[in-house]
């Protein structure tokens, strides 16, 4: 017979998910508000997004592993959000898990980098020191459409 997991467990759980979609969302808001009216943000912001995404998909991983932490955080998270309780927890987690992997898969196309996958993302001079490149919404045809879809999801 399994026991069921403590309640900090299964609150852990929780808050490590949310904060990291906090994250998440936070830094494609950048991005979004960064690259408006054909701005240029620095490239930086995406790779914080990918970064993000990284976070994410590692603990959803780690959680969605253990079917007895699953089997109790879909109610806890339920009753955490006014309202939800017929949200389809595992399907919106597995939702935003995907578009995370949809972010990062176009984050590799667009974001400059060599043939070895060595990324070029900023120049060095001996008069200004470090500069980071910058983008629009323009030069990145394929992961600006995903910021904007994970966006969506959150709404």
């Amino acid at each position: 017979m399994a026991y069921p997991l403590s309640a900090s467990v299964v609150e852990q759980a929780y808050s490590t998910l949310t904060n990291d979609l906090k994250q998440l969302k936070a830094t494609c808001e950048q991005i979004q508000t960064a690259t408006a009216g054909a701005a240029a943000a620095p490239v930086w912001m995406a790779l914080n997004a990918a970064n993000a995404c990284i976070a994410y998909r590692t603990d959803f991983a780690i959680i969605a592993a253990n079917s007895a932490l699953v089997a109790q955080l879909v109610p806890y998270v339920q009753n955490q959000l006014a309202g939800a309780t017929a949200l389809s927890v595992q399907t919106e987690f597995s939702n935003l898990n995907t578009l995370a992997g949809n972010l990062l898969t176009a984050f590799a196309t667009d974001y400059p980098h060599d043939a070895q996958a060595r990324l070029l993302d900023r120049t060095y001079s001996l008069t200004t020191g470090l500069t980071w490149l910058t983008f629009t919404a323009a030069q990145a045809p394929n992961f600006m459409p995903t910021v904007t879809a994970l966006l969506a999801a959150f709404a």
